[in-house]
């Protein structure tokens, strides 16, 4: 990707997304009544288990969701980035976002909610829940529109995190990368030590309750959207864009990266809602 994730690769990954969601509600709850050609060929819970695989949906929405957002604000100057003023910008375009997706949930929830009575008897008008719902912030009636609170937390915690990437990364620039002739080795030496440290002390109580915490959809899908941000923010689908031999190998390199994280997906996926590595492994898909 020359120029990153365009609009129009945002919108192509949406529907590849869609496509999976269609597919994991179809065949996720398998109750083994109907005929299965893919279990017939490859064994039993094949339709199933492709089913968890494509649950890889909500981090494929996630992610694009927060390098979309990165890539709007990134018009702007760098230095009104880093201001606190910025905070407050950045909370105008997150209402907005947050409205423009309503606008859609709205027309769903205006067809559905006359249905809950009509079809099955179910009070939806004069619930104590109905104000949440309309706000998406409740999913009392249709437990799939849970989604849309998790959107929205996703998007207001972003003008903070987006401030304080500014101001970190500045002070890195302007404390070492500029200051020291080897101040990008200096940094990525740094974080290559954070992450063997990570790795020799994970059973330790603070990174054990991250590596928990993996198993909670809410934390990883947010985790997602927050690589999505920093993955536009540092421009790194364009690494090796002008480079000829990494334009060559890009292919073969693209196989092998979707083929071995679908494989880790595929074999760690214990149940329908089974997240723990969507967190890592959907960059490299994309």
């Amino acid at each position: 990707m020359k120029h990153g994730i365009k609009k129009e690769d945002s919108l192509l990954i949406y529907g590849i997304a869609i496509l999976f969601m269609i597919y994991h509600h179809l065949f996720v709850w398998g109750d083994g009544t109907h005929f299965s050609i893919l279990d017939t060929i490859f064994g039993e819970m094949t339709e199933q288990r492709l089913s968890w695989l494509f649950r890889l949906c909500i981090p494929l929405y996630a992610f694009i969701s927060g390098y979309g957002i990165c890539t709007i604000i990134s018009k702007r100057k760098y230095s009104e980035r880093c201001s606190v003023n910025s905070i407050t910008l950045n909370y105008r375009l997150a209402l907005k976002q947050i409205f423009k997706l309503l606008k859609k949930y709205w027309i769903v929830f205006i067809i559905f909610i006359p249905m809950g009575p009509i079809l099955f008897g179910i009070q939806t008008i004069g619930s104590k829940t109905f104000p949440l719902a309309i706000l998406g912030l409740g999913n009392h009636f249709n437990a799939e529109w849970w989604y849309i609170k998790q959107y929205i937390m996703m998007v207001l915690l972003f003008p903070v995190f987006d401030f304080l990437l500014c101001n970190l990364v500045s002070i890195i620039n302007d404390k070492i990368i500029h200051k020291f002739k080897h101040g990008k080795q200096i940094v990525f030496g740094f974080v290559f030590l954070c992450g063997i440290l990570f790795a020799l002390f994970r059973n330790a109580s603070i990174f054990s309750y991250f590596i928990s915490q993996l198993d909670n959809g809410v934390f990883v899908f947010t985790l997602v959207f927050f690589v999505g941000f920093v993955c536009a923010f540092f421009h790194l689908f364009e690494i090796g864009a002008n480079n000829s031999l990494f334009q060559k190998i890009r292919p073969v390199l693209a196989i092998i990266m979707l083929l071995g994280c679908c494989s880790i997906r595929w074999i760690r996926a214990y149940d329908a809602v089974y997240c723990k590595y969507d967190a890592f492994i959907t960059a490299p898909i994309i």
